[in-house]
């Protein structure tokens, strides 16, 4: 049952309240007395006094009409009541509704915020290219993260279709804060995973260009001895120096502790 029926129910019982009310009301406003009281009313009782017309149901009458009266008060207090605890239900339901709102906003925020993060990483990771065991761990998250996101979704919907704080809703609730929770913890590790992938990319951008300015310094020292040696302007010793260089490795650095190099 959602919101609206409920509280359309709330009005239909409160409108029959009201309905019962009146109609009780009337019902002892229009009360006759019978046809043999009526007839017995007029009669005239002969005494030694005369002939006088007595009204023999006249204290049936006052006592009638005074219970009628003090029924009423009890009627309005009662209906008073029901209204009150109407009105508190109401409240009581759209406060929750206002609440979970605010959650599914408040999550729908922070995953749209970790999409778009992801997608930043991805993009870094498609242009340096990407470790096979990362990548598999990547879609591990993702797999992960959509599973939790499907059964917090499943929640908040039996959640905005309860209709009273039943044993069974509040233990709902107590799922839903412990599943936000556990939402967070993973949102903040991913986060923090995130930002040290962010450095190691910085590293390696730094690392790489360490190594172009060095090998173009060492070419440049390779090609001015070269020079050297074709004008016949550097000794011997020099010469078998460029050749001991020239036979030497290639540059290279390493990326982190997992020994992962990048050759020039």
């Amino acid at each position: 049952m959602d919101w609206d029926t409920k509280f359309a129910t709330i009005v239909d019982e409160t409108e029959s309240t009201l309905m019962r009310i009146r109609e009780s009301i009337e019902f002892g406003r229009s009360l006759k007395l019978p046809d043999s009281i009526n007839e017995a009313k007029s009669k005239t009782i002969t005494t030694s006094y005369g002939n006088k017309n007595i009204d023999l149901f006249r204290d049936f009458e006052n006592d009638r009409r005074s219970a009628s009266r003090q029924d009423i008060p009890a009627l309005i207090s009662l209906m008073q009541d029901r209204i009150d605890t109407q009105n508190k239900t109401i409240d009581h339901l759209s406060k929750n509704l206002l609440k979970l709102e605010e959650d599914r906003d408040t999550q729908q925020r922070q995953m749209r915020n970790f999409r778009e993060e992801l997608s930043i990483v991805r993009e870094r990771l498609s242009e340096r290219g990407v470790d096979l065991q990362t990548e598999h761990k990547f879609e591990q998250w993702k797999r992960e993260l959509a599973s939790q996101i499907q059964m917090l979704q499943g929640r908040m919907s039996l959640m905005s279709h309860s209709t009273n704080d039943s044993p069974l809703s509040s233990s709902i609730h107590r799922d839903f804060i412990d599943l936000k929770r556990h939402v967070n913890d993973e949102l903040r590790s991913l986060r923090n995973e995130i930002d040290t992938l962010k450095a190691r990319l910085s590293a390696c951008e730094v690392h790489v260009g360490d190594a172009f300015t060095d090998k173009r310094f060492a070419d440049r020292s390779l090609d001015r001895l070269e020079r050297k040696v074709e004008n016949g302007n550097m000794p011997k010793i020099c010469t078998d120096d460029m050749e001991r260089c020239k036979d030497k490795p290639r540059v290279h650095f390493a990326l982190d502790s997992d020994e992962e190099e990048t050759r020039f």
